[in-house]
């Protein structure tokens, strides 16, 4: 699982490159799977 965090326009955006985890694609929509994904942050 490869995650890469971008700060846009004041807010982190989550990009990941596997689709299998939809539960957290739609947490990183509403910008709370960040707090769960702050162990990998580049």
């Amino acid at each position: 699982m490869t995650y890469i965090i971008k700060k846009r326009l004041g807010f982190e955006a989550v990009i990941y490159t596997m689709k299998r985890i939809k539960k957290l694609y739609q947490h990183y929509i509403n910008g709370c799977a960040i707090l769960k994904i702050t162990k990998i942050m580049i």
